[in-house]
């Protein structure tokens, strides 16, 4: 169930005909920055699993 004030504001549900919405280049930025620690983070994770089955 949608509110009165969304389905006034979204009247389909498709993709919009405008292609991409612009983002911020600070936004871009930080997304960019988290996506990167993520990466890295998972990198590390393995890295150690990797290093710990190798002594067991």
């Amino acid at each position: 169930m949608v509110g009165k004030k969304l389905a006034r504001e979204q009247p389909q549900w498709g993709a919009s005909p405008r292609g991409r919405r612009h983002v911020r280049p600070h936004v871009q930025k930080a997304a960019g920055r988290d996506l990167l620690k993520g990466a890295v983070l998972i990198v590390v994770v393995i890295g150690l699993l990797m290093l710990l089955g190798s002594f067991a």
